[in-house]
């Protein structure tokens, strides 16, 4: 199984965004994270959602975390936080 693991690790180290590579990943019961670029992209983008959410501008917000979700989809405060910006 570690071998199945790491093949799925190497598949989104390549393509971060592969829905393939993230279902491969879960059926074998580890949880998939982006790394690098894309991890940084969703942390700031999840900060702004937070500040336009917070200070009442919920377009600005659902954007943000829309750009969020984008670089992370399976970030869950992500998508909490579109979820309250409705």
């Amino acid at each position: 199984m570690r071998g199945a693991q790491d093949a799925w690790t190497r598949c989104l180290e390549l393509d971060p965004k592969n829905a393939d590579c993230r279902t491969g990943l879960e059926r074998l019961g580890v949880a998939s994270k982006p790394s690098g670029a894309g991890a940084k992209e969703a942390g700031r983008q999840f900060d702004a959602g937070m500040k336009f959410l917070m200070s009442g501008q919920k377009a600005k917000a659902r954007a943000a975390f829309t750009a969020c979700l984008a670089a992370d989809p399976g970030h869950k405060d992500c998508a909490k936080g579109l979820q309250r910006s409705k």
